[in-house]
């Protein structure tokens, strides 16, 4: 939790705090959600098999 040492926090900027931690974890579950959804998708609609790959790739700047 951020704050200034030796600061006590009031409860809703703790709470606020708590959400804001939350956040990251949310975006990460709708990335994985939608990556799921889209090659379910497209294994379904594949006339060639039921194979589908996708690789995460890394871009810099």
């Amino acid at each position: 939790m951020a704050g200034v040492v030796g600061v006590e926090l009031s409860s809703n900027q703790k709470k606020a705090y708590r959400k804001a931690d939350r956040y990251g974890t949310y975006e990460a579950n709708v990335r994985q959600d939608y990556n799921h959804k889209t090659s379910h998708a497209l294994v379904l609609s594949s006339p060639w098999g039921q194979l589908v790959a996708y690789t995460a790739l890394i871009f810099k700047g």
